[in-house]
């Protein structure tokens, strides 16, 4: 036992501990498998949705600020998971051991 009552072979430090590993590899392949497709589809949808309010803007001369600020999120969505993924470690070499 350690000192906070978690017992040494529950404790989860670093990629060591199998059973931290399997259910990271579990993560990351629900990631690559799910999760990152559907980012990618809704980045191209912002990406479609900024250049239609660009579209609008030139020939308006009006900006939809809605339209702008959720095309936006979009466009950004894929980076702030592939951000999340590198800081979860989803590309470290350690979760192909076995």
């Amino acid at each position: 036992m350690s000192a906070n009552g978690v017992p040494r072979s529950k404790r989860m430090g670093g990629f060591r501990n199998r059973w931290r590993r399997v259910s990271r590899r579990a993560e990351r392949d629900t990631f690559r498998a799910v999760i990152m497709p559907a980012a990618w589809i809704c980045g191209a949808l912002g990406a479609f949705a900024l250049l239609g309010v660009a579209i609008l803007g030139l020939s308006t001369g009006s900006i939809v600020s809605e339209l702008t600020g959720v095309g936006l999120g979009l466009l950004v969505l894929p980076v702030v998971l592939s951000i999340y993924r590198i800081m979860r470690g989803h590309f470290s070499a350690a979760l192909d051991e076995p």
